[in-house]
Parts: C-alpha cells; structure tokens; sequence
C-alpha cells in the first residue's frame, strides 16, 4: 500500500484503501492492530475488514 509521510488516515481508510489496492492483507493487519470491540462497532470498519477476510479465504 502506498501511503506517503504526512498522509492523515483513519483506521477505515486504511482497510478501504488495502481493499482498493486488492491488498487485502493490509486491511485484516490493520484490523488486527484494534480490538476486537471497536471493529465490530464501527459499521464501515467492519464491512471493509469482512470483505477482506472473505476475500483472502477466511472466516
């Protein structure tokens, strides 16, 4: 993912730009750097971390 020094991003940013960029990696690491509990209450968070795990095989 390219992300440049002085680029401000929220955590959802970031999980949407990995699935973007089909780097789906980055959005379930990114994912697993927060607990459990925040992603399941932030709706955007949550979709782009489901659809990365969906996409990279996982449950």
């Amino acid at each position: 993912m390219d992300v440049k020094t002085g680029d401000v991003l929220t955590i959802a940013d970031l999980s949407k730009k990995g699935w973007q960029e089909r780097d789906y990696s980055t959005s379930i690491k990114v994912a697993g750097k927060i607990p459990q509990a925040i992603i399941q209450e932030d709706p955007k968070l949550l979709m782009w971390y489901d659809k990365a795990v969906t996409r990279m095989g996982g449950e």
